[in-house]
């Protein structure tokens, strides 16, 4: 039975495939931002914000927009919620007069620290069952969805 399941489940997946990947990230993504809301506050797009800024501090908004591939507006707007938790800190940029630099403060670091263990075990039941191999091929299958149709 459970054969005859997974046989059929690989006839369809090529015809349901986008339909598949967007519910599956749907869900992964709801479940990470009402455990990650619930336990430090932020979203999984905050999360991704800060660390961004962990990774490469100091980032203009114009840079952080591009590292989470999201509009610019979008960006300002997620930098502002995350200034006035006292997250992140902005100050006048070195390089550009006009911009401001964007930095995790002490409170951002401690949510990151907060965040890891929650990403590990989110990391874990997305991985469960799967071998190295198999991750290897979703994970080249997911870099290569994740490409700009230009790269």
């Amino acid at each position: 039975m459970a054969q005859d399941r997974r046989e059929q489940d690989q006839g369809e997946a090529p015809r349901r495939l986008y339909h598949r990947l967007v519910g599956a990230a749907h869900r992964a993504r709801t479940r990470f931002d009402a455990e990650s809301l619930e336990r430090v506050g932020v979203t999984a797009a905050q999360a991704a914000a800060l660390f961004a800024l962990e990774g490469t501090p100091g980032q203009t908004q114009r840079q952080l927009a591009v590292t989470l591939r999201i509009r610019e507006p979008s960006a300002a707007q997620m930098i502002a919620r995350l200034e006035a938790r006292g997250l992140v800190a902005r100050e006048p940029a070195a390089h550009d007069a006009r911009a401001w630099a964007v930095s995790l403060t002490p409170a951002g670091r401690q949510s990151l620290r907060r965040l890891r263990p929650h990403l590990a075990r989110l990391n874990a039941w997305l991985t469960d069952g799967f071998s190295p191999r198999e991750l290897a091929v979703v994970a080249r299958f997911l870099d290569h969805v994740g490409r700009d149709p230009g790269e």
